[in-house]
């Protein structure tokens, strides 16, 4: 009876010594990302950054790219997986907000065949511009999808919960209500 209770405890302790190896860990991840966050990256890095806004992105302030810019179709072709083809054809986009800065946007898309007649749910995304092609960060769900999360029914409180999961996306970018 005795042994049993030496080898509980022994596993006991040894539990909690992992547990307390695990939560140091996380600290230290945790501190260094904040870190990070806070002094930005090195001069050395930045030079050589994937994540690098091009010539665009180095606007003072959130613009919405021009109808047919390169910028603005790049954006858009990021949306298409998203959307299934119909009889072969592309799906056309009726943008109702898009605004960009600083390698980060926000857009407001109603997707519909180019006929017209095949209408899809609509897309509100952020996204990351990699390297030269642009990465959906997240999709807001929509049409009744939001119903039981307060979080996402509420416009205000999406925008800032989203906010504080991607602190670096600029607050210009997202629409004011």
């Amino acid at each position: 009876m005795r042994m049993e209770g030496s080898r509980e405890e022994a596993s006991l302790l040894r539990w909690r010594a992992k547990g307390w190896r695990d939560r140091v860990g996380i600290a230290c991840i945790s501190v260094a990302f904040l870190l990070s966050l806070a002094l930005g990256p090195s001069p050395a890095s930045q030079a050589s950054s994937s994540l690098d806004p091009g010539p665009a992105e180095l606007a003072r302030s959130a613009h919405t790219p021009a109808p047919g810019s390169s910028e603005r179709r790049a954006i858009l072709e990021a949306l298409r997986p998203m959307v299934p083809e119909i009889d072969g054809s592309k799906v056309v986009f009726v943008v109702r907000y898009l605004r960009v800065f600083k390698g980060w946007s926000w857009i407001e898309a109603d997707p519909k065949s180019a006929d017209g007649r095949n209408r899809f749910e609509p897309l509100h995304c952020l996204l990351r511009k990699v390297g030269d092609r642009w990465v959906v960060m997240e999709v807001r769900p929509c049409c009744g999808d939001c119903e039981d999360d307060p979080d996402c029914r509420d416009r205000k409180r999406y925008f800032r919960k989203l906010r504080s999961r991607f602190p670096q996306a600029p607050a210009d970018i997202f629409p004011r209500e």
